[in-house]
């Protein structure tokens, strides 16, 4: 039996059973359903008995103490989602979903993702350690650590410092802070909840805003609603970046309607949730300079400013966590790989070379390039279209080049730019990205890290999370630099969207507004 035999598909293309399939009313829900089932019972056995035990779940992904075999379960599942999600991405043109069935199915996907317990990452239970802080012991989590108390809940914090997040986040927090008073399972599902509801207005913000901007508003709902990575990370671990998308886009809505002070400060929300909101601020800016939008433009600063002052009067120190890198290593990103073998060489070299040494070179490096080219694409920012795309280079080149330690919730932050973005370019990468961060999670722990020649195969390990992406990108702009003279990388991926080159053409001229009037 060929995998054409499996799927109902032949050589030539003539996918029927596949088709009819994807094309039923919930043909992706149907699907979808014995890979969220399998995760559930995964993360039951993997996560329940130490939470039960008040201990910390190991990280199922990338740890010592997780099952190998539960491991590759999981990884197989997630494997399976992509290549349903990528099976009807493929097929767009040939399907019809409609914007009610997609509708239901994402409701449903999102329900069937929540109830997952996390296994990945115990951020979670740091949140509610956070919100416990300000609803328990009326203490700012700014200023004060979890190890300054001792209760019940001491063992679930492996984290003694202040609160990284900005104060956006933090009702949320004391709101689960408040319901771990009486179980700590269901404070977790109930920050979960929180989540679950915010993707699915992100999905419906989506939507709205690719009615005016895109031909085809029902597959911008399903690059972004139905994407794997994102129902894993944020309704399933329970991560806090989609409200950093909603903040985005909420900006992106007002900015659509004309009320740009609004999405001023809008934009300053998304980077008081995690400070790369800020690309998404200035972004907006940019655009408003280039309107010469000049009142709006006070009127968004001014807004902002007596905000940022009230933040800082009402909770001191919320200002520094925002800006506060975090990070003082680097832990999963390219620049691990090239500090490490800074540090083989001058040992073979016989040279001295102190770790940090090392690390303040590489910083001083790429913080003046990224800086250098956050401003040069801030120079394209011409209109609502060409605005996506910036911002979706800015992300790119954050997670991508910049940032010394990325997890694989990060690359999230960047699917509201693939179901937006008319750069076909730039969304195959999107799409090519969460799918290679899986190698976070997929290689085994004692191969990367406690084999004898570990650090080649940890080397491998961030090569394909990162080097794949940034290699599929280069490949990918030699093929469009052969396309035919007067198209460019923002035409439009005629695969997905189904228009004609002439009209994608006027869609990518600078000089040419998409309608915002929705």
């Amino acid at each position: 039996m060929t995998v054409a035999d499996i799927f109902g598909t032949s050589v030539n293309g003539r996918d029927h059973r596949l088709l009819r399939l994807l094309s039923a009313r919930s043909g992706v829900l149907v699907l979808s359903a014995p890979a969220y089932a399998a995760l559930f019972f995964i993360h039951l056995r993997h996560s329940l008995p130490s939470l039960a035990a008040g201990r910390v779940p190991p990280d199922l992904g990338y740890s010592a103490g997780a099952s190998p075999v539960l491991q590759f379960l999981q990884i197989f599942c997630l494997a399976y989602l992509f290549l349903v999600y990528g099976l009807t991405l493929w097929h767009w043109r040939r399907l019809n979903l409609t914007p009610r069935n997609l509708a239901w199915s994402a409701f449903a996907v999102t329900v069937m993702a929540w109830g997952l317990l996390p296994a990945d990452s115990s951020d979670v239970l740091e949140y509610i350690g956070f919100g416990r802080l300000a609803a328990v012991y009326h203490a700012s989590p700014y200023l004060h650590t979890y190890s300054e108390f001792t209760d019940d809940f001491s063992t679930y914090v492996t984290w003694d410092e202040p609160m990284p997040y900005g104060p956006v986040v933090l009702p949320i927090f004391v709101m689960a802070g408040v319901v771990s008073e009486r179980n700590v399972l269901i404070a977790m599902y109930a920050i979960k909840f929180v989540w679950l509801l915010i993707h699915l207005l992100n999905a419906w913000l989506i939507y709205r805003i690719a009615r005016s901007v895109v031909p085809v508003p029902e597959c911008a709902l399903f690059v972004f609603a139905f994407n794997p990575l994102i129902l894993f990370e944020q309704p399933g671990n329970g991560h806090n970046d989609g409200l950093l998308i909603l903040c985005g886009l909420l900006a992106l809505f007002a900015l659509q309607r004309g009320r740009d002070g609004l999405a001023v400060w809008m934009a300053l929300l998304c980077a008081l949730v995690k400070i790369s909101g800020i690309l998404w601020l200035a972004g907006i800016l940019a655009l408003l300079i280039h309107r010469r939008h000049w009142r709006s433009l006070l009127q968004g600063i001014g807004s902002s400013l007596a905000s940022a002052a009230v933040i800082i009067i009402l909770l001191p120190g919320a200002a520094l966590a925002v800006m506060n890198t975090q990070w003082q290593y680097s832990e999963d990103s390219l620049h691990t790989v090239f500090i490490d073998w800074v540090g083989v060489l001058c040992r073979a070299l016989n040279r001295t070379w102190e770790y940090d040494d090392a690390f303040r070179i590489d910083r001083l490096i790429c913080s003046v390039l990224f800086l250098g080219i956050c401003l040069w694409r801030l120079t394209f920012i011409r209109d609502f279209v060409s605005l996506t795309r910036e911002i979706g280079h800015m992300l790119l080149t954050l997670l991508m080049g910049y940032a010394v330690s990325v997890y694989p919730w990060y690359m999230v932050w960047l699917l509201p730019i693939a179901a937006l973005t008319y750069s076909g370019r730039l969304r195959r990468t999107i799409a090519v990205s969460s799918v290679a961060t899986l190698a976070l999670y997929a290689f085994p722990y004692t191969l990367a890290e406690q084999a004898p020649d570990h650090s080649v195969w940890s080397t491998l390990r961030l090569g394909l999370a990162f080097g794949v992406p940034i290699g599929f990108w280069v490949l990918d702009g030699l093929r469009v630099s052969r396309w035919p003279r007067g198209m460019s990388e923002d035409v439009v991926d005629h695969e997905l969207w189904q228009v004609e080159p002439s009209l994608a053409a006027i869609h990518s001229r600078a000089d040419v507004l998409v309608p915002l009037d929705g």
